[in-house]
């Protein structure tokens, strides 16, 4: 009888990984199909991640120096 709900509970969550495994991916490929520049064709923008603390970090080397 135990195994009949540990098979059902594995299941479920196997289930549930793959919808939301399949969730994130088209996520992601929304997300990339927004960030495009006219013009540059079609390449997705670079997008600044958002900073968590109080340093702001450089990240174009060009504009560092």
């Amino acid at each position: 009888m135990k195994m009949k709900y540990l098979i059902a509970t594995a299941a479920i969550l196997s289930a549930g990984c793959v919808l939301l495994m399949t969730q994130v991916a088209t996520l992601a490929t929304a997300q990339e199909g927004s960030d495009t520049k006219a013009g540059s064709g079609n390449k997705p923008a670079l997008k600044q991640p958002i900073e968590l603390g109080t340093v702001a970090w450089g990240r174009n080397l060009d504009e560092a120096v």
